[in-house]
């Protein structure tokens, strides 16, 4: 960088507490300027060097900052990362009038384990309180989402009909998301990411 080798070393708990620290050492006291991307998901973003906070220039989605980094300076960004209800366009007819859930870089799914078979039933209100907790059976260390939803009940469906005059009851489930990228790591069953919304 600025015609220098430099030794570049990040260590993130971005989902656990927004955190991102960018340690630079350059072998030559040459101006260096870094630019940072700061994701979209990101709330109240703020900038640290050594410790000290700092303002850096935002450009177009980028914090950049200048430094001399011969002697090695970390860099901190820290975040706030909400979870997130998402939807998709109208027009994209399997997810019409449904919800997907995000935290961050990560999509959400339910599985099968978590919460029981025939996960097409599920419904879920967008405004719905999501809770996060910490599985480590799963890999990663990743959040574990908790809301709750409701669940079409099999009341009246007993006898294994396949059409009956319409009725729907419904019982309430807490639901339980984890990231997408890390399902199927347990048992077998199905899984959603699209949700049946309630509006």
């Amino acid at each position: 960088m600025a015609g220098t080798e430099a030794v570049l070393t990040m260590e993130s708990s971005l989902m656990q507490d927004g955190k991102v620290s960018i340690t630079v050492k350059a072998e030559q006291d040459s101006l260096v300027t870094l630019a940072i991307r700061i994701p979209q998901y990101a709330d109240e973003p703020v900038f640290q060097m050594d410790g000290k906070s700092i303002q850096p220039d935002v450009v177009r989605g980028y914090a950049y900052i200048c430094g001399h980094f011969i002697n090695g300076h970390t860099i901190t960004f820290k975040m706030k990362i909400k979870a997130k209800w998402i939807s998709a366009n109208p027009q994209l007819r399997e997810d019409a009038g449904k919800v997907a859930l995000m935290k961050g870089p990560y999509v959400y799914c339910l599985e099968e384990t978590d919460n029981g078979s025939n996960l097409a039933s599920v419904f879920v209100r967008p405004d719905s309180e999501v809770n996060e907790s910490t599985d480590i059976a799963l890999p990663g260390e990743l959040p574990v989402l908790t809301y709750v939803g409701e669940k079409l009940a099999q009341n009246g469906w007993e006898d294994g009909c396949l059409y009956n005059e319409a009725h729907f009851d419904t019982e309430r489930i807490v639901l339980r998301a984890i990231p997408y990228a890390i399902w199927a790591n347990r048992e077998p069953g199905e899984m959603i990411v699209w949700q049946k919304s309630r509006f």
